[in-house]
């Protein structure tokens, strides 16, 4: 007795035994084919029942309504994390990369100073960290009742500008709660709060676009806003 991927009988190379009382054929014990190139028939388009990883995963999505709360202790998927870099059009890692020129064999030369970029050097604030410490936004934040955490902000505003202002808002959510441990149940809530927080004189440094799909951060107008986040 044998089927596509599977068989009786003791198993071999590339082979597991599988036995108990989900097994409805074989007597309840069967051998079948865990590597995904062996087959006990004729070649066709389509297998089951072998026990690649393939064949025994069953995947799960649950889909929760725009704006509605995530169930506790689930966590939105992000957009940017459902596709692979390639099928967004990143570069090949198989590329082949020009080496590097040869260091010059006779005296030194001076090396210019780097600028600090966008990620932080140690001892020194991130941009968010910088931004939530400033005045501006300290009275702001008097004036917003239940904001999130200074921590959950900051690591909402590093995230966007090293993504370069844009990002979904269940992404933005995933950062403050990476940050702070503390689950977003509903990341269009938590991206208004940081439309009140920032948002001062109803200047538009973060809003929702692309109807309420992407959370745009506007690198400028956030540094018009809060001077004192000097790393902008």
């Amino acid at each position: 007795m044998q089927g596509a991927r599977w068989r009786t009988g003791p198993a071999g190379p590339g082979e597991v035994e599988l036995s108990g009382p989900r097994v409805r054929a074989g007597g309840g014990r069967i051998t079948a084919a865990w590597r995904d190139d062996l087959r006990y028939t004729a070649r066709q388009a389509g297998y089951h029942g072998g026990a690649s990883l393939a064949e025994v995963t069953v995947p799960v999505l649950a889909f929760v309504p725009s704006g509605i709360e995530i169930p506790a202790g689930w966590t939105a998927l992000p957009a940017e994390r459902t596709a692979p870099e390639w099928w967004l059009g990143g570069s090949d890692p198989t590329e082949p990369q020009e080496p590097a020129p040869a260091p010059r064999a006779r005296g030194t030369r001076r090396q210019q100073p780097q600028s600090e970029g966008l990620f932080p050097q140690p001892g020194h604030s991130t941009p968010g960290e910088q931004t939530v410490r400033s005045k501006p936004f300290e009275t702001q934040r008097e004036f917003v009742r239940n904001a999130p955490t200074n921590t959950a902000v900051a690591a909402a505003l590093d995230a966007l500008l090293e993504a370069g202002g844009k990002l979904s808002p269940a992404a933005v959510a995933a950062a403050a709660q990476a940050a702070t441990g503390k689950s977003e149940r509903n990341p269009q809530r938590f991206v208004t709060m940081l439309e009140r927080l920032l948002n001062i004189d109803g200047y538009p440094v973060l809003q929702l676009v692309e109807s309420g799909r992407t959370v745009h951060l506007d690198r400028e107008l956030l540094r018009q806003q809060f001077p004192e986040g000097t790393a902008l």
